[in-house]
């Protein structure tokens, strides 16, 4: 039977929320709401979750993912400003622990811990893990400590750390718990032991965590507590041997947090063993590039058990208010107009401005009057199906790599499982198809502008250029419009490339979402503005880009753009009178290096050969 309109678009609206997603997670691996609920949330909170009657806030829906083996990373997450205040006062917290302004970090944690949320379990167990580490760091008092470590672990472990390896779920949050007790419990006398339990911990997580963007936020600070271990025994081969397995994984995935320490870890032991020279020289080189970027960027590391809890969260992040404020504009509608049969105008303003949020029939309401259909967390592919949200990711990573040939069965899998018809799914399809026929020379540039401005099209109004600016692209769309800007250099337009990404960058800017909340969309754009810019010789505004850039990459744990922000540099020195020649050979040799870590030879080759013409 044909499903009618208004039907359909509230079936797509349930489908895409994150109670679905969880549902048929669980359901596939046939985990019970026990089991997954037990200790972050009473099973009829859960049960309201997956029937999408309530929405959880970004820290437990990340545990109860994260329990299910899966990354948030793949999900946009709309929140409330009420969600978002608090997002923010965590990074706040940890900002200020990271700097040493523990004064504040206190007086931040206190008013954290009298919001309504503080009674719930993952935030009880986040407070702890933050006294924890203040008690440790400002008070060095590791005995006290260990009392906040234990409480918060009792949390949602009551059973203790050991049983619930071998029989529950673990959240990332909760490994973090297991691992910092061990690191305030770290003795020799206990070495044995220790190792033994982050052997169950590490199978653990190579069983249960599926989703390779989650597990490598995860298995690397395993490795890093094990290796120091195996290294203080003098085990250097079994070092060498985790050490390299987590590198791997991190530059599989362009992930730096973890990155130097992990490699200092790996050169120490390399340095004991036999016929490793050659890799030894190289490894030292890597720590030599790193450690200077971070000295000259002025990014500060954390200290103590602070290391064990940072991490790179790519979770796209949009405010609830600005969509529907972004949306009634659009439509050219009035608050009147709008809450009409939902709300008052009063309360619509109230929505709007965030001194309140709309229940989640009303959003619906809301939403489906404005043609917009997005629950509060929704995937970048609209389909319950996980599996999907990993091909879309592997499709990314080829791309980044040009590993053209491989791209097109994964673009085949996704299309035969999406429902076409779903404008973001034909937008994903669409576009993709274009960039691949793009890059193999079956397509003109007047016919990929073309068919990429009629992706865009599909959920954005473009007008030749002219688009609104008062709120954030998505991550697809931010994807578009950079290969739109590539299609204006590639056809000597260089100009209208760099004002259209000056207009993304400025829709950025427009919304109150930090820059980690945006950061894959954004980097990709001032990664190419920062190039278009130098090559139309406005070289100290590029330049300027770059260096914001390159800050952006450090401070948010990513490797991937860090290469193309670097060469930027050195080119633009070569232009600037009284170049620099030793900074632009630096500038080189550090993207190089950079682009050896992520195995991207096609950029580390073009940067051999620039390097090669102009140096020698």
């Amino acid at each position: 039977m044909r499903v009618g309109l208004e039907e359909r678009e509230d079936q797509i609206m349930r489908d895409k929320n994150s109670g679905k997603m969880i549902f048929t997670l669980r359901s596939h691996y046939k985990i019970s709401m026990e089991k997954l609920a037990k200790g972050i949330c009473s099973i009829t909170s859960l049960s309201r979750f997956e029937s999408c009657e309530r929405i959880p806030d970004k820290l437990l829906l990340d545990a109860l993912l994260q329990r299910l083996g899966k990354s948030s990373d793949k999900l946009e997450a709309i929140m409330t400003v009420a969600d978002y205040r608090l997002f923010v006062h965590r990074e706040k917290i940890e900002e200020c622990i990271i700097t040493e302004d523990y004064k504040t970090a206190k007086e931040l944690l206190s008013e954290y811990e009298k919001k309504h949320k503080a009674k719930e379990p993952v935030h009880m167990q986040y407070i702890l893990k933050m006294k924890a580490i203040l008690c440790e760091l400002e008070e060095r008092d590791i005995e006290n400590s260990r009392r906040y470590i234990e409480e918060a672990i009792r949390v949602s472990m009551p059973e203790g750390e050991k049983s619930a390896i071998e029989n529950a779920l673990l959240s990332k949050s909760e490994i973090q718990l297991i691992l910092m007790k061990i690191y305030y419990n770290d003795s020799e006398e206990e070495d044995e032991e220790t190792l033994v339990l982050l052997k169950q911990l590490n199978h653990y997580v190579r069983c249960h965590y599926t989703d390779e963007e989650e597990l490598v936020k995860i298995y690397a600070k395993i490795i890093r507590v094990e290796a120091k271990i195996l290294l203080r025994k003098e085990n250097y081969e079994k070092a060498v041997e985790v050490c390299e397995s987590a590198l791997a994984l991190l530059r599989n995935n362009g992930v730096l947090l973890d990155f130097d320490e992990i490699l200092s870890m790996l050169i120490e032991g390399l340095e004991h063993t036999k016929d490793q020279s050659r890799k030894l020289q190289k490894m030292k080189k890597w720590e030599t590039v790193l450690s200077g970027l971070y000295k000259e960027y002025e990014i500060l590391r954390p200290k103590g058990s602070m290391k064990l809890l940072m991490e790179n969260s790519q979770c796209e992040i949009f405010l609830l208010n600005e969509i529907i404020k972004k949306g009634r504009k659009a439509k050219g509608l009035s608050q009147e107009a709008l809450s009409e049969g939902i709300c008052t105008p009063e309360n619509l303003s109230a929505i709007e401005s965030g001194r309140r949020a709309p229940n989640i029939k009303n959003y619906g309401k809301i939403l489906e009057k404005l043609g917009v259909h997005k629950g509060y967390y929704n995937s970048y592919l609209s389909d319950e199906k996980f599996d999907i949200q990993e091909y879309r990711r592997e499709c990314n990573r080829l791309m980044y790599f040009k590993k053209y040939e491989e791209i097109e069965p994964l673009l085949n899998k996704i299309e035969e499982v999406i429902d076409i018809c779903i404008p973001v799914n034909h937008q994903y399809i669409l576009f993709n198809r274009t960039m691949l026929q793009y890059y193999r020379k079956e397509l003109s540039e007047t016919e990929a502008l073309n068919n990429a401005i009629s992706a865009l099209e599909l959920t954005m109004e473009y007008n030749d250029g002219n688009f609104r600016t008062d709120s954030s692209p998505s991550q697809e769309e931010a994807k578009i419009l950079n290969f739109i800007g590539i299609i204006y250099s590639i056809m000597d337009k260089k100009e209208i490339a760099v004002q259209l990404y000056k207009k993304v960058l400025q829709s950025y800017e427009a919304s109150k979402v930090l820059a980690k909340g945006h950061y894959i969309g954004k980097s990709l754009i001032m990664g190419n503005l920062c190039m278009f810019l130098e090559e139309i010789d406005e070289v100290e505004e590029s330049m300027e880009v770059a260096e914001k850039g390159i800050r952006q990459a450090l401070k948010c744990g990513r490797i991937t753009m860090l290469p193309v922000f670097l060469t930027n540099q050195s080119c633009c020195l070569e232009k600037k009178s009284g170049k620099n020649k030793r900074s632009c050979k630096q500038y080189l040799e550090q993207a190089f290096y950079l682009s050896a870590i992520v195995n991207n030879d096609y950029f580390k080759n073009t940067i051999k050969k620039h390097y090669l013409a102009y140096f020698g």
